[in-house]
């Protein structure tokens, strides 16, 4: 159900929601709630009806990347008031232990995504299939890297642009294709052009439905991520693609903690174009130490991290307060 909601300003820096509170106590014996303090009407609620005995659950993460460390230090302060907790990732739980946590009730949900709407989407394609596919774009290169996200300052797409042009030195025939719009789309498309690069990077735009998005996947070798990365590293785990982003590890969203160097892809030195460019030509060209990584990045989204382990963590959480 979506509650009712209005923003004097147009914007999300400040909307108000409309809450069932009589409605919310005495209608519901559990209650599941974001933990965060910027949701000001939630973070009341949630303290009066802990106070009350009512049994909340609060569902997030420790930290976020690019979080104001004082803020995040008066919002764990604020949670040790509640008893119950679910986590995004496994090394939440060891995080909230080191900091006194040890005696709540802890379960991690194992974040992902939905690996069988990407596992169905891969058993529609063969080799002859993709190779027509190919043929079908006038692609004619093995040598395929991905990246998908919105185009913003953000997700640094000018230094894996930066990065192709000195791949290309070594891969002339190197394509980046890009899945993404967003406000630095058009300096991207530009410096495409003024640096020689039209035929080594595919800005397709948006897409989000999986079976468009699906052939572009299969047909890569590796996943390119220059900012936080988030959710985006199961989507690149779905497809057994190796992810190569960068080891500012505060810079990264909960998933990352999933991350391991060599075994699910390769870290590069933040914002540092030539040592992206060396990473991204070890997930083209390493190809024994690749085909591990593609197996060990599948195990994590088939048998850890999706969303039918999601549910079953969370309906393990509602059976804990029972």
């Amino acid at each position: 159900h979506i509650l009712k909601s209005f923003s004097p300003f147009n914007s999300e820096k400040l909307v108000f929601q409309v809450l069932p509170i009589i409605s919310l106590f005495k209608d519901f014996d559990y209650l599941v709630v974001d933990g965060n303090l910027r949701h000001i009407s939630q973070a009341i609620l949630s303290t009066l009806f802990k106070l009350f005995g009512k049994k909340m659950v609060v569902w997030s993460n420790v930290f976020t990347f690019g979080g104001n460390i004082h803020k995040q230090t008066l919002r764990l302060k604020w949670w040790k008031m509640f008893d119950h907790f679910l986590m995004y990732t496994e090394k939440d739980i060891v995080e909230l232990h080191k900091i006194g946590f040890k005696s709540k009730n802890i379960i991690s949900i194992n974040n992902g995504l939905n690996q069988n709407l990407i596992s169905d989407e891969i058993k529609k394609w063969d080799n002859e299939l993709l190779s027509n596919f190919k043929s079908k774009h006038n692609i004619n290169t093995e040598n395929i890297i991905i990246s998908s996200g919105r185009v913003n300052k953000v997700n640094e797409h000018e230094l894996t642009l930066e990065a192709i042009k000195i791949v290309k030195n070594t891969i002339p025939d190197v394509l980046w294709v890009v899945i993404g719009n967003g406000s630095e789309l058009e300096k991207l498309r530009h410096l495409i052009k003024t640096n020689d690069l039209i035929d080594n990077v595919l800005l397709l735009g948006e897409i989000y439905d999986e079976e468009k998005k699906c052939p572009w996947f299969l047909i890569s070798k590796a996943f390119i991520h220059s900012g936080p990365i988030g959710l985006s590293l199961f989507n690149a785990f779905g497809y057994s693609l190796p992810v190569v982003t960068h080891n500012e590890t505060s810079y990264h969203g909960p998933e990352f903690s999933l991350f391991e160097d060599g075994k699910t892809g390769y870290l590069f030195e933040f914002r540092n174009s030539n040592d992206l460019a060396l990473k991204i030509m070890d997930s083209i060209q390493n190809n024994e130490q690749v085909f591990e990584i593609r197996k060990n990045v599948f195990e994590i989204v088939n048998s850890k991290n999706n969303t039918d382990i999601m549910a079953s963590q969370f309906f393990k959480m509602i059976k804990s307060l029972q």
